[in-house]
């Protein structure tokens, strides 16, 4: 499915999507401009300075040019007040923290910095590792981290290594579609294998040798990354709030109409986000085990335009259209409402036995998810003439 060069950065809680601008689009007219400086550089390159209108889920990034100037697309800001904020590792936001827009004319706000008082709060998992003393092969282990977690959490730890492993034994325990406000444990004494034991252990002594287990400071200096330069400063970043904290979105793509369809890593949802208005509607999917931990990983399209949902329990999900009755239509079959009364079980034979069966259900167009929640159909049973139906398969 053609991506039409949209950037895809995913975050807890987040949707952050960014869209390649081309030189002429330095000519559209600007709602807001200013320059970003501090005492220490004066202009500024390369800063990420966001707009945020009150009552938005909405947030426009654009980055300082080469003289430190800012400018937001009339296109991307309405009239209304903003609140201002900047991404530069080593400095804070000294001022303006606000600025108000308005139609047919160009807002002025320039920014000023000052150097932050707390770096380590500011730097990301590559300054991290960066950061890290060791060898590569120590760092590399790391990266298995990361898919879920900030280093910031370890690097704050007081954990020594037999700490360490306690805290690993345990973690093999849960899901890793975890949250602390809503943490899954395996069933019975499932657990996941984090390898050797020796391994084990010395991943423990290494993470003890760069958190606070010793000292009230790391003894290593904290590296931080070069800042954007030249092209890679014409960019606009939209990023959109998702309604609730729970949301961790896994994968995500765009369809042909230019929707954004995620999956949840926690939960048993798929997602879609309107970029244009920012609205999210949410569609429960079928819980193949009762009591097991739940989330949907990958998601693909195939040369039909179909969705494919891979699901924590190795399932998959296929949309035969991509319209809200069919989704509707599963929302349904999660509920326990299948119109042929078939049970769950029976609709996932063991890999053994081959595909799953054929659901042929069509979906109450008057039932639709109204503001963008949770939907609640109503479903009725589809026939041969009516051919829409979703198909539960095995992953392969």
């Amino acid at each position: 499915m053609p991506s039409r060069n949209l950037l895809l950065a995913l975050t807890a809680g987040v949707i952050a999507v960014g869209f390649s601008i081309i030189a002429a689009h330095a000519q559209a007219p600007a709602a807001l401009t200013g320059q970003v400086s501090s005492a220490a550089e004066g202009p500024m390159e390369g800063v990420v300075v966001s707009a945020k209108r009150d009552a938005s889920s909405l947030t426009i990034s654009v980055v300082s040019d080469n003289a430190g100037k800012f400018s937001f697309p009339a296109s991307k800001l309405e009239p209304g007040r903003y609140s201002l904020a900047i991404r530069a590792v080593g400095y804070d936001l000294d001022g303006p923290k606000t600025a108000d827009v308005a139609a047919g004319s160009t807002a002025t706000a320039d920014i000023k910095l000052r150097p932050t008082r707390n770096l380590a709060k500011q730097l990301t998992n590559a300054e991290w590792l960066a950061s890290f003393p060791g060898t590569d092969t120590q760092k590399k282990t790391l990266l298995n981290c990361i898919g879920c977690h900030d280093l910031d959490r370890i690097v704050t730890s007081t954990h020594d290594a037999d700490e360490f492993v306690q805290v690993f034994d345990r973690m093999t325990g849960y899901y890793p579609g975890s949250t602390p406000q809503y943490p899954q444990r395996l069933i019975g004494d499932a657990r996941r294998n984090l390898g050797a034991a020796a391994g084990v252990k010395a991943m423990a002594e290494y993470l003890a040798s760069v958190n606070l287990s010793k000292d009230e400071v790391w003894d290593y200096p904290l590296k931080t990354l070069p800042r954007p330069q030249g092209r890679a400063t014409r960019v606009v970043i939209t990023e959109y709030d998702l309604p609730r904290k729970q949301i961790q979105p896994h994968d995500a793509i765009v369809d042909s109409d230019g929707m954004v369809w995620f999956t949840h890593f926690g939960e048993q949802f798929l997602g879609k986000l309107d970029p244009k208005s920012g609205r999210v509607s949410e569609y429960p999917l079928p819980v193949i085990k009762p009591g097991y931990p739940v989330g949907t990983l990958d998601l693909e399209t195939d040369k039909a335009g179909n969705l494919w949902i891979a699901m924590w329990r190795c399932r998959q999900i296929r949309q035969e259209d991509r319209n809200i009755s069919d989704l509707e239509g599963a929302a349904a079959v999660a509920n326990g409402r299948h119109p042929a009364g078939v049970p769950h079980a029976d609709l996932f034979p063991s890999r053994r036995q081959g595909m799953g069966q054929e659901l042929r259900p069509r979906a109450d167009p008057a039932a639709r998810s109204g503001d963008g929640g949770v939907g609640e159909p109503r479903i009725v049973q589809g026939s041969e003439q009516q051919p829409n139906h979703h198909v539960l398969r095995h992953s392969r």
